[in-house]
């Protein structure tokens, strides 16, 4: 989305009563995403009006895509609890989509930095688990994936890296393994 106005606000805000309407009278749950995108870019237009209009607006936007896709798997979660489970999957996907592209944007200068975002995905995976949604494990796969090859870039030039990076695959293998055999138990 690379033209951001303030002044399309009026628009998107048609676009999302029009869609909550129809959503309302006929209750096909992919329509909710047409009612996602439009919070999402009003979300962004609002961040453009409300600030210096020749500023840098990327921190801001990752920000509000990380609040607003945890707030939309909030939405999901309560969906699902309300056995609306079509309408809850469209939630997570979406709000994981904004999370995850949220955080994966956002410049991060130090290794520390980078290693919890490798943690928060790994959560994302222990959340998968919890909440029995694949999405949250494959945006966790995601990021590690990512971290993963942050750190192959880093440590290009170590014959050791390679070793260790088979030694932690061979192992995640090996625990995916025991926890299937244990899960049957």
């Amino acid at each position: 989305y690379q033209w951001i106005h303030g002044y399309w606000i009026p628009m998107e805000i048609c676009t999302l009563a029009v869609a909550c309407v129809v959503v309302y009278f006929i209750r096909i749950p992919f329509l909710t995403i047409s009612i996602y995108l439009a919070l999402s870019f009003i979300t962004m237009d609002a961040i453009h009006l409300f600030t210096d209009p020749k500023a840098d607006h990327w921190l801001y936007y990752c920000i509000a895509a990380i609040i607003m896709g945890t707030l939309l798997n909030i939405l999901g979660f309560t969906l699902g609890r309300r056995d609306q489970r079509n309408f809850a999957f469209w939630s997570y996907l979406f709000g994981m989509f904004l999370c995850w592209s949220g955080m994966s944007a956002l410049d991060i200068k130090t290794e520390w930095g980078n290693f919890v975002y490798f943690l928060i995905n790994i959560a994302f995976i222990l959340v998968a688990r919890f909440f029995h949604r694949k999405i949250f494990m494959f945006f966790g796969t995601l990021g590690i994936i990512v971290y993963l090859s942050h750190l192959t870039y880093v440590y290009s030039n170590s014959v050791m890296f390679s070793y260790i990076l088979a030694a932690i695959g061979f192992s995640i293998i090996l625990l995916a393994t025991l926890f299937m055999r244990t899960r049957k138990k």
